[in-house]
């Protein structure tokens, strides 16, 4: 990535959550930059240059889950899990908060979160799709709440933007009911669990693990963007 592009902190802060989280990215957003990117500027073109890069990059590798799919000239191995959909999303997230620019977080956090979402159903749940879904919402949320500029400015969210936020939130919704609703949901979820915990009598673990984690799972399912379609209201159409 080129040194121009503003980029998360190295470490960023990960919220201590229970097996459900996954462990795989944080729920935090990132510090933003004081100021959002000139427009024009090398810092601005990178920026997009590096996001539709990576952005192509993540719908190859979809494809190539594909068998009719090929690309001459591109090693970019095809996914295997929604995990690793998660994995190259995540940072694609934080470099469009961090821009602290409207248009490229509205942009492209649409773009990535509805690729997220559309690309759900061709693999089997995990529960590492939460952490994720709740950086989205807590990036949405915010967004939705941002006021106009006080000198009369655009506001950094238009009223389409909303409809189209509020549209996703409610589509994201029910692809989780869904994939947690499949048949590997069981297979998948209960192995994401054995990760987590230490190994002990199975007889008396496994029950009580099982309901937890269905609990877990239908407590995580109920606040997919809860916080983005409160700040949104009822006011916008469905």
């Amino acid at each position: 990535m080129a040194s121009s592009l503003p980029s998360p902190p190295a470490s960023t802060p990960v919220s201590t959550a229970s097996p459900v989280d996954g462990g795989v990215v944080s729920t935090v957003l990132p510090p933003a930059r004081r100021n959002p990117l000139q427009p024009g500027s090398q810092k601005e073109i990178s920026l997009l240059f590096y996001l539709d890069n990576e952005t192509r990059r993540i719908q190859r590798r979809y494809g190539k889950k594909f068998p009719a799919f090929e690309e001459a000239d591109d090693d970019a191995p095809g996914y295997t899990s929604i995990d690793q959909v998660v994995e190259d999303i995540d940072p694609l997230l934080d470099l469009a908060w961090v821009s602290a620019t409207p248009s490229i977080r509205i942009q492209y956090l649409l773009a990535l979160a509805g690729t997220l979402v559309s690309y759900m159903p061709a693999f089997p749940f995990s529960l590492k799709l939460f952490p994720i879904l709740r950086k989205f919402d807590e990036a949405f949320a915010a967004l939705a709440r941002t006021p106009p500029p006080q000198n009369g400015g655009r506001a950094p969210v238009s009223r389409t933007d909303k409809v189209r936020i509020k549209s996703l939130a409610a589509n994201a919704r029910v692809a989780v009911v869904n994939v947690a609703a499949s048949p590997n949901y069981a297979t998948a979820a209960q192995a994401d669990w054995s990760d987590e915990e230490d190994e002990t009598s199975e007889d008396e673990s496994l029950a009580p693990a099982a309901t937890e984690l269905r609990d877990d799972v239908d407590a995580n399912i109920g606040r997919v963007f809860q916080k983005t379609l409160e700040a949104l209201g009822d006011e916008l159409p469905s």
